[in-house]
């Protein structure tokens, strides 16, 4: 999937309402995955749907506040794009939220915004897979409940952000032997997993996507 259209980023900066709706649909799936993420490997945040649904929900807030102050710091000609870029800016805010024990720390928290400043210098990271976003958080939710907080978030990084293996291995310190082996075991898993939900999608009219390769 490509980044979103400069030209449209424009029309969100004027508060186009179509242009806005379109770009929470767009970026949904990179917000949603990188706050998994962040929720499985963390000892005191619990992912949920609901979670989930509330913490995205301050991510656009941080992304539209003070005139889209956030969203306009995005710099394509620094590297990263603009999936990835709204990815770091969940995970700096999850985080913020859980070490602040509050509901949202993006106003109580000034360090956040100085975190968020440095964020669009990023290095260049994946992007999301085409994936439906209902079909996204129940294989999330399934994924979760047989992964380690540790193959749960590589689990992420390879199949629902799509990042390469050179990435994945130097983000998190391993082999890529090691790396390969995981996204091996993943394919298993991805199978299961399909054939466990595929009855709910064709209940629903929708078909269900094959297992990443």
């Amino acid at each position: 999937m490509r980044d979103f259209p400069g030209t449209d980023l424009e029309r969100v900066y004027r508060r186009e309402p179509a242009a806005c709706r379109a770009l929470v649909h767009a970026l949904m799936p990179a917000i949603e995955a990188r706050i998994w993420a962040v929720l499985s490997r963390s000892p005191t945040g619990r992912a949920t749907r609901e979670r989930v649904a509330e913490l995205a929900q301050e991510v656009f807030v941080v992304l539209f506040d003070d005139d889209c102050r956030v969203l306009r710091s995005w710099d394509p000609t620094r590297g990263a794009r603009l999936r990835t870029f709204v990815g770091l800016v969940a995970e700096r805010v999850v985080l913020g939220i859980l070490r602040s024990g509050r509901r949202s720390a993006w106003r109580e928290d000034p360090t956040l915004s100085e975190e968020l400043d440095r964020v669009a210098g990023a290095t260049a990271g994946p992007e999301v897979s085409v994936l439906d976003r209902d079909y996204l958080r129940r294989l999330l939710d399934a994924a979760q409940e047989r992964l380690s907080p540790r193959g749960m978030e590589l689990f992420i990084a390879l199949y629902a952000e799509e990042q390469p293996i050179e990435v994945v291995c130097a983000r998190h310190g391993m082999t890529a032997p090691a790396v390969y082996a995981w996204r091996n075991r993943f394919k298993t898993l991805l199978s299961e997993l399909a054939a466990q939900l595929s009855p709910e999608r064709d209940a629903e009219g929708a078909g269900r996507p094959e297992a990443p390769t």
